[in-house]
């Protein structure tokens, strides 16, 4: 019942007063990214007819210094709404946590080596969080972003959160008595990674070689304290 949100970036001196602008797009539940992508590239088609007009794919930072300079480009990104830790205890329903809405946030796996994926032990994800000055929903269709900021998770982190939120589905999926559900997880890959899964997490973070850490200490206790707890409660 909630709405979809989008990142939407425009480069090129075609756009003129927009060029290098960003927006928050909002958008109806159902909404498709291929199909909103579609739809603004036909608008702005129409919009500048003697242009030449392009869809930038993948939501990484362009290189403005590579884009031709007599094209317009327009990068489209899905985005969720960033939770705002001073309030989650006031926002308590799925309504409260759905309006008045000023930042939000989509993520980026990405290599020190330049890829986007890699092995469990060099994975890293970029997370960009963007700021808007009057909140969303509204009566206005999208928002300008006023601040982009970034930050990254290391491997270690990467891999706890994956492990997390692996288990938060299982104990949901156990408390609503969905078979199905929990088939599909015991049948689902933790890792994109071929050979990758829980045990290896541990063997790379968590191994008595391994520097003693803040995330490594979590990692051992997710791993162990919580599937204990799932093969008891089978």
């Amino acid at each position: 019942m909630f709405e979809s949100y989008f990142k939407v970036s425009f480069f090129g001196n075609v756009f003129g007063k927009e060029d290098l602008k960003t927006y928050i797009y909002c958008e109806k539940k159902l909404t498709h990214l291929f199909v909103l992508s579609k739809r603004i590239l036909e608008e702005y088609k129409i919009l500048y007819p003697n242009n030449e007009i392009e869809l930038i794919t993948g939501s990484g930072k362009v290189n403005t210094s590579n884009l031709n300079p007599e094209k317009g480009y327009i990068q489209v990104t899905f985005v969720e709404p960033y939770p705002n830790k001073t309030e989650s205890n006031l926002r308590i329903t799925s309504f409260e946590k759905s309006i008045n809405l000023t930042a939000f946030y989509y993520e980026t796996p990405f290599t020190k080596e330049g890829k986007n994926q890699g092995s469990i032990d060099k994975q890293w994800i970029k997370r960009t969080i963007l700021t808007i000055k009057e909140s969303l929903p509204s009566i206005d269709k999208r928002k300008e972003v006023i601040s982009i900021k970034e930050k990254e998770f290391e491997p270690i982190r990467v891999a706890y959160r994956q492990l997390k939120e692996r288990i938060n589905m299982f104990d949901i999926a156990i408390k609503q008595k969905n078979i199905r559900q929990i088939q599909q997880l015991l049948h689902g890959s933790l890792l994109v990674q071929v050979n990758e899964g829980p045990s290896k997490m541990v063997e790379v973070f968590a191994g008595s070689d391994v520097e003693d850490s803040k995330y490594k200490r979590k990692l051992i206790s997710i791993s162990f304290i919580k599937n204990n707890n799932f093969q008891r409660r089978k």
